[in-house]
């Protein structure tokens, strides 16, 4: 695993080891911790990519001349055509923590419908 490969597009895509830890349900010092000792888990590495818009691949090659076309200057950049249509990673950020959110929510709203089942026993 290239390490310094996931610390650079951290840093490329305007993340920090913080947000991104935050962004995988993970404390920043177990991130840090998994990435100093190579004991990062593929799940892991596999949410981590997401968040960056790279493919888990991406970690593990010598070559990154596809990857640096999808990673631009640094700043949030758009993939694909630009039809007006393209999220960039901020936009991302905020779908994933709505989409967090929703799922709390959902939980909360089960809890509630279970507690009303007993209730109407």
């Amino acid at each position: 695993m290239n390490y310094s490969a996931l610390k650079n597009t951290i840093k490329k895509k305007s993340f920090s080891v913080k947000k991104i830890a935050e962004l995988i349900e993970m404390s920043e010092h177990g991130l840090h911790a998994s990435m100093k000792k190579d004991t990062l888990t593929i799940k892991n590495l596999e949410k981590i990519a997401s968040v960056l818009e790279v493919p888990v691949s991406y970690f593990f090659e010598e070559s990154k001349a596809e990857v640096k076309k999808i990673i631009g200057n640094g700043n949030n950049v758009n993939i694909g055509k630009n039809n007006g249509n393209n999220k960039t990673h901020t936009d991302c950020d905020k779908y994933k923590i709505e989409i967090k959110g929703l799922k709390k929510e959902i939980e909360y709203l089960k809890e509630i419908n279970e507690l009303l089942k007993l209730k109407c026993s």
